[in-house]
């Protein structure tokens, strides 16, 4: 069982089980798999953080150059290439694999996108979206909410995606979806997976036309 914890004017969700500890435990409530960090008050996606990063935040705060380059998917099947994917492993072990999203060629190497991942089956999958997306709408008092079903994958044939969605007033998202791929893309070493993604209004405006 996992635990969501309000302390010092943060609050930490730790969605795997895994022990957190803090100077002051002010509000108590349990769910399941993931892990972000939000500011109470907070209205700016940029006050929200995975893996102690956030949207805005510079990549190299985190990661070497040459840990990033080695990370960038230069196959990735966008028709642009504005922004790149680089995929990475995470410092803790909340999450089997962070991807970020960057400019291609902003030198201060900026993240627009920030997705944690766990592979999971779909029919556990849904389960734990909608229950994250639940417990996680209480919190977003002034977000548009929005849940949509089963949609074809634009980048991969016989594949789907299920997300909702939290939309800010900004236009910036934090997205919970679930992804199914076809059998063949499985068999290429792409597991299903749980993701929770924090992405700015610009990175979203970009996939609208990337595929």
């Amino acid at each position: 069982m996992s635990s969501m914890i309000i302390c010092q004017q943060k609050l930490i969700i730790n969605l795997k089980g895994l022990p957190y500890i803090c100077m002051k435990k002010l509000f108590l409530i349990f769910f399941s798999y993931f892990f972000l960090i939000i500011s109470i008050q907070a209205d700016d996606i940029k006050d929200f953080q995975i893996e102690g990063i956030s949207i805005g935040d510079s990549l190299l705060n985190f990661y070497s150059k040459k840990e990033i380059n080695e990370g960038t998917n230069n196959n990735a099947t966008y028709k642009s290439d504005e922004f790149l994917m680089v995929t990475l492993l995470p410092s803790g072990n909340t999450y089997e694999a962070l991807q970020f999203h960057i400019k291609k060629n902003d030198k201060n190497y900026i993240i627009h996108s920030i997705s944690g991942q766990n592979s999971i089956k779909l029919k556990a999958c849904l389960l734990e979206r909608d229950k994250i997306f639940e417990e996680l709408k209480v919190l977003f008092p002034n977000t548009r909410l929005i849940k949509l079903n089963k949609r074809d994958h634009p980048g991969f044939k016989n594949s789907y995606s299920y997300s909702s969605y939290f939309k800010f007033k900004s236009g910036d998202l934090i997205e919970i979806a679930c992804y199914d791929f076809s059998d063949l893309i499985n068999n290429e070493g792409w597991n299903d997976y749980l993701t929770i993604s924090l992405d700015t209004k610009e990175f979203n405006k970009f996939l609208l036309n990337a595929y």
